[in-house]
């Protein structure tokens, strides 16, 4: 099963091909680029499961047992890189 776990030991993976020169700039880039589309639909998956009350996600495991109690933020994620945070106004 792929899940977060699996990402992250690819990314890291391709982080020590690099350093070691068996893969080049490009190739890494394209595979953190893919990781970043990975990572961008477990959060689309979250927020749904938030929405909707739900807590069970193949792609982070035990999602089903570990119920987060996290405070609403007054801020919100709108992009990547340096678009990151806005302020949201009730």
């Amino acid at each position: 099963m792929n899940n977060i776990n699996d990402l992250r030991e690819s990314l890291f993976d391709t982080i020590r091909l690099l350093k070691e020169g068996k893969i080049g700039i490009q190739e890494a880039n394209t595979i953190a680029n893919i990781g970043q589309v990975v990572i961008n639909s477990a959060k689309a998956e979250i927020e749904y499961l938030d929405k909707i009350g739900g807590m069970s996600t193949d792609f982070i495991p035990n999602a089903s047992t570990a119920k987060l109690d996290r405070p609403k933020a007054d801020y919100q994620i709108t992009g990547t890189s340096h678009e990151t945070v806005k302020k949201k106004y009730a």
